[in-house]
């Protein structure tokens, strides 16, 4: 009798044992925000979602289980607290073309590669603004580089009164608020001591000696222009995978532009004619930059490159391929 009591009492710890461990995220805090049962969307794949003022991050129990628990709250934890403040950037900075309230963005985890999208090693995260949501792939480095970027995708498209077409323009603003406009602790938080060694050796620094983004941009785009990175990979305005060569820099295409290049040209044309003005023409091709600008995108093209390593040339001490 006592022993059949024993056996019960043991299966029913057991029991009770299991239903905790299952349950252990339900309830946890990440930072000051609590993990909560996902009863939204895609229950399965997501049991569980967070919270935070700006997005609702939905958590995969396949990337839950490929990092570790602890691991994997951790690095979250620390995400959310960088992406909280870098969002409220973002927002101030496009606070002059704002439709009203930005609706919180969904951003849906796939570490362990369920889905087959945005497996690229050019993305860390992918912005769908048609459905209001950011993939974030690969792990939590990479989500930190691309993150900021993206949400300014999402703001730029669905909650701004201004317009954009064609890739160059999209990526262009994206680039030149998530890198330049905010400071970007998500993507500076991924540097190591080494990168950040390397910036401060060729003066590639702000003045409390932290990477100064803008320098580096100009730096490399300086580079590129020179032909000192013909044969470097890259992914192009245009979204699509290229390398360098020599033809692009003799005669450069408005989509197949590397990102440091177009970031820095659109901060040029931002400084030269003003903010309100091109991002009201955020709608045009190349082919109507000399009706809306004065001049063909060529010329102005060569004019920001002059100015560039001009700016370098004074600013910066890079020994030749210092960018390879």
């Amino acid at each position: 009798m006592r022993k059949s009591i024993r056996i019960a009492a043991l299966i029913l710890a057991l029991i009770l044992c299991a239903g905790l461990f299952t349950g252990c995220a339900k309830g946890r805090k990440v930072g000051p925000y609590r993990v909560e049962k996902n009863d939204i969307r895609n229950t399965e794949i997501y049991p569980y979602i967070v919270r935070t003022p700006h997005a609702t991050w939905y958590l995969a129990q396949a990337d839950i289980d490929l990092l570790g628990e602890e691991t994997f709250y951790r690095e979250l934890g620390e995400v959310l607290t960088e992406q909280e403040a870098d969002f409220a950037d973002a927002i101030d900075a496009l606070r002059d073309y704002l439709t009203g309230d930005i609706p919180c963005i969904d951003i849906w985890m796939d570490f362990a590669g369920r889905t087959g999208n945005g497996k690229s090693d050019y993305f860390g995260a992918y912005c769908i603004w048609d459905m209001d949501l950011i993939y974030v792939y690969h792990d939590f480095q990479h989500a930190r580089e691309g993150l900021l970027h993206e949400y300014v995708h999402y703001l730029t498209h669905k909650c701004c009164t201004f317009k954009l077409k064609t890739d160059f323009w999209s990526e262009c603003i994206a680039e030149y608020i998530s890198q330049f406009v905010c400071y970007n602790r998500l993507s500076h938080s991924t540097l190591t001591e080494e990168d950040r060694e390397m910036y401060r050796q060729y003066g590639l620094t702000d003045a409390n000696g932290e990477p100064d983004k803008r320098k580096v941009y100009y730096a490399w785009a300086a580079q590129a222009r020179a032909g000192e990175l013909i044969g470097m990979p890259y992914l192009a305005v245009n979204q699509t995978g290229m390398t360098l060569t020599e033809a692009q820099v003799r005669n450069p295409e408005i989509g197949a532009l590397t990102y440091f290049e177009a970031c820095c040209f659109f901060e040029w044309l931002v400084e030269r004619y003003g903010r309100d003005f091109v991002f009201s023409h955020m709608a045009i091709g190349p082919e109507r930059f000399e009706e809306v600008f004065g001049k063909d995108f060529n010329t102005l093209f060569s004019e920001w490159t002059a100015d560039n390593d001009a700016w370098c040339a004074e600013n910066l001490k890079l020994p030749e391929g210092a960018g390879d």
